[in-house]
């Protein structure tokens, strides 16, 4: 298994809603980072100890609080890039045909979420990986981290990191530009938009 995927994994994990174990998950993908760049999962150190101690409430709420309020801040990549433009709406089929060409099982959350983007970008590579990277990953997480800048976001070590660890990664891809969105979509958070180096869903896949 490459490093590459053991880090994304790892990252991936922590955009999960969070449990008691927190603070040792951060931890280990700490030492992951660690191991894969010396001292790139450094900044990890401020959010394990935030964590440490908390009861598995507490970091719901962290959780909640930081990602579940404005949409601004929200973990679906796909939100970011599109709105509710019809493209997004293609973007989560192509990545759905993708996440089951890998045998990556989802969770609950949509197909564009960071917990099931960063995984299926540690299984890609070449030009597909590039423009997950460049056109959908980095400038998400650049929106994500301007909206979290100066407010003493407990997740903003992890956001750097995450967009560090892919940007080190994937050193050729392109930064896209997301279209300019057309303000907050009622229920935002339930609805449900293109990826064109990715292929679609193989044939019995």
């Amino acid at each position: 298994m490459s490093m590459k995927r053991i880090v994304f994994d790892h990252l991936a994990g922590l955009y999960e809603y969070p449990a008691a174990a927190f603070a040792h998950r951060v931890a280990a993908c700490r030492q992951a980072l660690d191991g894969h760049r010396a001292g790139s999962g450094e900044p990890l150190k401020q959010l394990e100890d935030h964590c440490r101690g908390k009861n598995a409430g507490e970091l719901e709420e962290m959780f909640t609080r930081t990602f579940d309020f404005d949409p601004a801040r929200a973990l679906e990549v796909g939100w970011h890039i599109y709105g509710e433009e019809y493209a997004r709406g293609d973007l989560l089929v192509r990545l759905r045909g993708e996440l089951r060409r890998l045998g990556i099982e989802e969770s609950a959350e949509l197909p564009d979420h960071l917990t099931h983007v960063l995984i299926l970008l540690g299984r890609l590579d070449g030009v597909a990986a590039d423009e997950l990277a460049g056109r959908y990953v980095l400038p998400a997480l650049d929106k994500v981290l301007e909206a979290v800048s100066g407010t003493e976001c407990p997740y903003e070590p992890l956001l750097r990191v995450t967009r560090e660890s892919v940007a080190a990664e994937h050193p050729t891809a392109v930064v896209g530009a997301p279209v300019q969105r057309r303000g907050k979509p009622p229920g935002w958070k339930n609805r449900l938009p293109m990826l064109q180096g990715l292929p679609s869903q193989r044939p019995g896949g």
